[in-house]
């Protein structure tokens, strides 16, 4: 986690999921958790509870919930094919829909 977070090689990037390809978990990578995490704030436990899901999705096209517009691209945490917005200052949750959002696929160089 520190070599991902604190080292100059990846200074260039921000990682959006970790995949445990032995088990199949995602975990979102909240930087704030994560840090929270590396600097003794939160337990190992509490920092997976804050993170996992099932999978990270983005909408494809616009979205309006209550209101609230949501331009497409933005990044959504998926638990039981429900998808919760990440967003600091909004809750907005919906159920998935395929035609409306993608995966968010592992970065392949």
């Amino acid at each position: 986690m520190e070599f991902v977070w604190k080292s100059p090689a990846f200074s260039d990037y921000e990682p959006l999921k970790m995949v445990f390809t032995s088990t199949g978990k995602v975990l979102f990578m909240d930087k704030n958790a994560f840090h929270s995490y590396l600097s003794g704030n939160i337990s190992q436990q509490e920092l997976i509870e804050l993170t996992e899901c099932d999978d990270l999705y983005r909408n494809t096209e616009d979205i309006e919930h209550n209101g609230y517009e949501i331009e497409a691209g933005h990044l959504w945490k998926a638990s039981l094919n429900v998808l919760t917005l990440i967003d600091d200052d909004n809750h907005v949750e919906t159920k998935l829909d395929v035609t409306r959002f993608e995966i968010v696929e592992p970065y392949n160089d």
